[in-house]
C-alpha cells in the first residue's frame, strides 16, 4: 500500500509514467492472482488517467498489457455504476476463467470477456462454459444473464459474423473499448447517474426489430441535460421579484474546475467523476455535488447579492449514500465556495421554495450576501431565516 501512496501523492509525477513502468513498481512487479495492488491504484486515479492507460494497453503491448487491460475494463464498468467481480488473471482447471462479472441494479449479470483484438477466433463455447460454471456455483442465473466480449478495437466484423452463426447469438454481444469509454464520458456529461445505468441497458443482448426501446434510451439522456440546464433559467423566472435589467448579454459563468479543484486541495484526497456535477472518493467516504452561480442583485435591502441554485432529488439521492457529504456552492468566482454538511443542508430542506412541474421538480438553494458575510435563506413558519454560511467557507 505504501507504493501506492507514494505514486498518488505526486499527481505531476503519476502523469509523466507510463503504465508499464507503474506495473513494474507496484508489488512484485508483475500482475499475479493473489496481488490486489494494482486494482486497488485504477480505484484512486482520474478518469481521464484510466482511459490514458486502456489506450497504453491497446496501442503497443508490454508484459501484462492483456492483464492490466482486463482490471482497466472491469473499473470503467464499476464507474458506469455496474457491482463488478473481477476475474482471475489466469484461470486454472479448478477455477473458472472468466475475465468479470457485471451487476445491474435489477441483478443481471453480464460475464465480461476482454480481448486486446478480434484477430485471433475466440471459442465462444468456452466463453459459454465460464457462465454455465458460474450458474451451477450459484453465481449467477443463467435466464438472468447474458456475455459481452470487449474488443481492443472497433473493426470486429469477422467475430461479429462468428457470432450471428453460432448457436449463442442470443445471448453474446460485443462492444469496443473506445464505445465503452464513450459510454463513460455520456455518464460524466450526465446529472443524474441513474440515467447511465439505465443507458447501460444496452450492453444486453435486444432483438432491436422494433427500435422504440433505442429511442427511449437517447430520449432519457436528452432529457436528463435539458431538465438540468433549463433549472436555473426557471428559477430566474419564479423566483425573481422583479426581473433583472440590463443592457448587457448574460453569459453562463463557468468557473466549476476551479471550485473542483479548490474543494480536493481542502480535502487532500482524489475525487472521481462520477457525473456532470457529482463526485466520490473510491472507499465511499466522501461524496460532492458541486453547483456555481453568477452575482444576482440582492432585491433586498440589508444585502448586496444573491445567488440561485438548484438541488435536484438525484443530488439528494447521490448524496444520501456516503457517509459524508457534501453540496458545494461556488458564489460568483472560484474565490467565493461554501461546503455545506449534506447532514446540515438536509435539516433545510422543507423550508425552501420549490419547483414541481411535470418533470421539473427540484428545492432552491438561495444564498445571500451582505458586507461582512453570507447567508441561506429559508423559510420557516411564514418568517425568514438567514444561517451564517461563514463556517463552512473554503
Amino acid at each position: 500500500m505504501e507504493e501506492i501512496k507514494q505514486l498518488l501523492s505526486d499527481t505531476k509525477l503519476l502523469e509523466t509514467k507510463k503504465l508499464s513502468q507503474i506495473i513494474t513498481f507496484l508489488g512484485d512487479g508483475k500482475l499475479k492472482n493473489t496481488d490486489t495492488h494494482f486494482k486497488t491504484f485504477l480505484k484512486n486515479i482520474t478518469n481521464d488517467l484510466l482511459v490514458r492507460y486502456a489506450d497504453e494497453c491497446l496501442e503497443k503491448s508490454f508484459p501484462d498489457s492483456g492483464l492490466a487491460l482486463q482490471d482497466i475494463v472491469n473499473e470503467i464498468g464499476s464507474r458506469l455504476g455496474f457491482s463488478v467481480t473481477n476475474g482471475l488473471y489466469q484461470g486454472s482447471k479448478n477455477e473458472i476463467g472468466f475475465d468479470g462479472i457485471w451487476r445491474q441494479q435489477d441483478d443481471w449479470d453480464i460475464i465480461i470477456e476482454v480481448k486486446t483484438t478480434d484477430a485471433y477466433r475466440i471459442s465462444l463455447d468456452t466463453i459459454a462454459k465460464y457462465r454455465q460454471r458460474l450458474s451451477e456455483n450459484n453465481k449467477i442465473k443463467i435466464g438472468f444473464s447474458s456475455m459481452l466480449i470487449i474488443v481492443g478495437r472497433d473493426d470486429t466484423g469477422e467475430l461479429e459474423a462468428q457470432i450471428r452463426g453460432s448457436k449463442h447469438a442470443w445471448d453474446i454481444r460485443i462492444i469496443s473499448i473506445g464505445s465503452l469509454i464513450q459510454l463513460l464520458k455520456i455518464k460524466e456529461s450526465l446529472s443524474d447517474e441513474s440515467t447511465a445505468e439505465k443507458i447501460s441497458i444496452a450492453l444486453r443482448p435486444y432483438e432491436f426489430t422494433r427500435v422504440d426501446r433505442l429511442i427511449d434510451l437517447l430520449f432519457l439522456a436528452i432529457k436528463d441535460v435539458e431538465l438540468e440546464e433549463n433549472a436555473e433559467d426557471q428559477i430566474e423566472i419564479v423566483e425573481s421579484i422583479e426581473p433583472e435589467k440590463t443592457g448587457d448579454i448574460i453569459t453562463p459563468v463557468n468557473f466549476h474546475s476551479p471550485v473542483l479543484e479548490k474543494i480536493k486541495k481542502k480535502l487532500n484526497i482524489e475525487l472521481i467523476k462520477n457525473s456532470k456535477s457529482s463526485y466520490s472518493s473510491n472507499d465511499f467516504s466522501f461524496g460532492i455535488v458541486i453547483s456555481i452561480s453568477k452575482q444576482h442583485p440582492a432585491f433586498n435591502s440589508h444585502f448586496k447579492a444573491r445567488y440561485w441554485f438548484a438541488f435536484h432529488p438525484h443530488q439528494n439521492n447521490f448524496l444520501e449514500k456516503y457517509k459524508t457529504g457534501y453540496a458545494c456552492y461556488g458564489c460568483g468566482n472560484e474565490n467565493t465556495v461554501f461546503m455545506i454538511p449534506f447532514e446540515f443542508l438536509k435539516t433545510k430542506l422543507d423550508f425552501m421554495w420549490k419547483t414541481k412541474n411535470g418533470d421539473k421538480d427540484y428545492k432552491h438553494i438561495v444564498i445571500y450576501q451582505n458586507e461582512k458575510s453570507f447567508f441561506l435563506r429559508t423559510n420557516i413558519e411564514d418568517k425568514e431565516h438567514y444561517d451564517d454560511l461563514m463556517p463552512y467557507k473554503i
